[in-house]
Parts: C-alpha cells; structure tokens; sequence
C-alpha cells in the first residue's frame, strides 16, 4: 500500500496566522462603523445646533416686526415704505439673536452663506397678508474620522421662516354669522329673513353654517360682501324677498376659539339704586328697566348672572356713545336673557379695540377686564336670546356673540333702523317692515391680534 507523502506537521503550519488576519479585517470594519456613528452623532447634533438657532433668530426677528406692526389692522397692510422700520428691526433682532448662539450673520441681501431676509406679502384673503422673516444658517462640522475619506468640509443648510400675520376681523370679516350645524326648528335654523322690511349690510358679509331661509312675502336684502350657505344644507326663498349677491353654497364652517372665562374672579358689584347709574361688576339678580326709568352704565365689565330686562319706555346708556374712543362695556349673560322692548332706548358701545392700553393675549385685545370690541356676549351654556330692538334712536356699537343662544333683530318703522353690530349666534333671525343699515366695521369690533407663527 502506497503511503502518503504529505506532512501532516506542515499542512498545520500553512494555516497559521489567519485567524489574526480575520480579527484585523473586522476590527478596521468595527473601527469604521464606530467612526461613522461618532461623526454622524457630531454632524447631527451639529445640525439640531444650528437649526434651533436658526428657528430662534426667526422668531425673534419676527417677534420685533410684530411689535412694529400690532397697531396696523388687515385693511392697511401694504408692505409699503411704512414697512420700512420693521423690517430693519426684523432684521436687527435676528442677528443679535444668532450671535447669542455663535452664529454669526452678515448679509441681509441673501447671498452669503449665514443670511436673514425678510419679505412683505399682501393678497385678496387675510391669510395672505404677512410678513416672513427667514434665516439661513451654513455650519460646518469637525470630523474625526471621515476626513481619512472626505477631505472637504462636512456641511450643514438649515433655514427657519418666522411669519408676522396683522391683526384681523373675527369670525373672519363676516358681518352676520351663524354657527349651528342644524336646520330645525324656528330658533335653529341659521339665519333667517323675515317680515317685509329692506336690510341693507354695510360691508362684511353673510355667512350660515347650515341653513340660509328667506321668509319674507316681499322686501329686499342687499349686502356689500358675500351671502355663503353651507353646501350639505338648503338656502329657501319661501316667499317674494329678492336678495343681492346670489347665496352661494360653501364647504367651508366657520370655527370661533373658546374666549376666556371673562367674569372669573369679578367680584359683586356694589349696590346701586335703579334708576342711577351703575359700576362694573358681578350682579347676581335680573336688571329690570321700567317705564320711565334710566340706568347709565360706567365703563367696564358686567356679569349678569340673570340677565337684563329692558321694558317698554325705559332707557339703557353705557358712558360712552358710537363715536367716542374711550371706554365702553362689555355685557356678559351668563344665565338668561338679554331682553329689549320695541319702544325702549338703549345706547351701547363695547371697549374701542384700537384704544385699549392692554397688551394682546392669547385670544384678542382686551380693556381689562371687559374685552375690546365685545359687547354682549351669552358664553357657552346659555341658550338664552340677545334682542337688539328699540326706538329709531337707539344705538348698539361692537360684537354680540352668543355661539349656543339666539339673535333677535326687528321691529316696525317707529323701531330701531340703524346698527353698528356684528352678530354671531347659534341662529340669528332678522324681521320687520322698517329699512334697517347693519354697518360693518372690523376696527370696532372684536379683533385677532397680530399672529406669530414658525412656518418651518
């Protein structure tokens, strides 16, 4: 039998070292994963750095714009020279900020690497009005290991945009608003005309979250603005009423923010005589005006815990009237009815927005502690009606709001023709045979404050 001639010692021998071998490959690939987790985590934590950076300059720069512009309402945002002195305070205010964070920004003309710009924008909607203050930032990033295979710089871009809004009209510009969702009943049905009266509404517009119903056997509605309906529901003319512009359908609802609980904290009011005049303040039994009896009502807050009456003859004042710019109230209901005669007198004008020393709040402008621009407000709960009647003299200037309770407006010719209202309610129906103005002016009414948004 031929024996093998091969060294069994020396085969061994041949295969020695390759595990030494294996070790090092893997260690280089261990070291380079580990390399790249290292400068990732720099490069992304880098980033974060700058972006946060970069956010913050935009916001500030436009934070300072928007303390510039607070005071100019929708209809006067041109981006004209006005603008001028905003944009330089954008622009400062970004910078200042972006050195704070070591960053340090030269060009204002967009062009260099480290840039702030700011650019105006006005259009046909209020969401196209604003002001971007927009902040680039490039940042480059020191590597431990990736330099063995990426000999140029490791770079980040972040951007950031700050975007100022003007203050705006509530309920979004819209003169009368209905908020339910429903056609049902006489009181739940979103506006509806009536009577064979003539409703003439002084810009702004008509707009109903469900029903739009005419009633009328003849007479007219002619509005400055848009009539809009909600599309899912019906617009009925039931009788010969003509109205101008054409309804037209809509998908879009109208949503209204939850105010804050004015009244919290308003202590009683102090006792006052009936008739006299009466102080702000928290009044836990019903306010009945009789006839021949006046009451005055000092500027301010009032919480009406079981509403206000007032009857035939009788006469209701605030201080100030429809074109003074100090002072108004503000009435809250909170349970019951705001309940007005045909034949009373009642002067009202709510806080003038564009005079109150507050700053803006969460929601809106405010007199503490009445709100600008609000003058009757039923809150959430209250299901009760606002009835704007009275003689042909009386007055009612600012917003009436009552999201769950009714509006009332109407009468014969001897009865209220002229308001200077924007009434938003559950329902809001409008009656009578006389030639009835609803005028429409955002300045006096409830308002948004300036907004501040990071857009990205």
């Amino acid at each position: 039998m031929r024996r093998s001639t091969r060294d069994p010692i020396s085969h061994k021998s041949s295969e020695q070292g390759q595990v030494v071998v294996l070790l090092v490959l893997a260690f280089i690939v261990l070291l380079g994963f580990v390399a790249l987790a290292i400068d990732g985590g720099t490069i992304y934590s880098d980033r974060r750095i700058a972006q946060n950076s970069a956010d913050a300059a935009s916001l500030a720069g436009a934070g300072a714009a928007g303390q510039e512009l607070k005071d100019v309402y929708l209809d006067d945002w041109d981006c004209g020279s006005g603008f001028d002195t905003a944009i330089a305070a954008a622009e400062e205010a970004a910078i200042e900020n972006a050195a704070f964070n070591q960053f340090i920004i030269t060009d204002t003309s967009g062009i260099t690497e480290n840039v702030v710009t700011v650019d105006c924008s006005t259009g046909g909607t209020p969401s196209n009005h604003y002001l971007d203050v927009k902040v680039r930032i490039d940042n480059e990033s020191s590597a431990s290991f990736s330099q063995f295979v990426f000999s140029g710089p490791l770079k980040n871009t972040v951007e950031s945009v700050g975007r100022i809004f003007p203050r705006q009209p509530w309920a979004e510009g819209n003169t009368i608003v209905s908020l339910t969702d429903n056609c049902g009943s006489h009181w739940d049905k979103g506006i509806v005309f009536g009577g064979n009266g003539n409703t003439h509404i002084d810009r702004g517009g008509i707009h109903s979250n469900s029903c739009l119903t005419l009633n009328g056997a003849s007479g007219y509605i002619e509005v400055i603005g848009t009539i809009n309906y909600f599309e899912e529901n019906e617009y009925r003319n039931n009788g010969g009423m003509a109205i101008s512009p054409e309804p037209t359908p809509t998908d879009h609802k109208i949503v209204i923010d939850p105010l804050p609980d004015l009244c919290a904290g308003v202590a009683r009011a102090p006792s006052s005589g009936i008739p006299g005049t009466l102080s702000p303040g928290t009044y836990n039994n019903i306010i009945s005006i009789n006839n021949r009896e006046t009451i005055t009502l000092e500027s301010g807050l009032y919480c009406l815990r079981r509403g206000i009456r007032v009857n035939g003859g009788g006469t209701l004042l605030s201080e100030v009237l429809h074109d003074s710019t100090e002072g108004g109230v503000t009435i809250v209901v909170l349970n019951g009815n705001f309940d007005v005669a045909g034949n009373a007198t009642v002067k009202l004008k709510a806080p003038d927005p564009e005079t109150c020393d507050a700053e803006p709040d969460s929601y809106g402008l405010t007199c503490p502690p009445a709100m600008g621009g609000m003058l009757i407000y039923l809150p959430p709960g209250n299901t009760g009606l606002v009835s704007l009647a009275g003689t042909s003299d009386s007055e009612y200037t600012g917003t009436v709001y009552a999201p769950d309770g009714s509006i009332d407006v109407g009468g014969n010719t001897s009865m209220i023709s002229e308001l200077w209202v924007q009434m938003i309610a559950n329902s809001v129906l409008i009656h009578g045979d006389t030639e009835m103005t609803i005028h429409y002016d955002g300045r006096m009414n409830v308002q948004l404050p300036a907004k501040l948004n990071l857009q990205r």
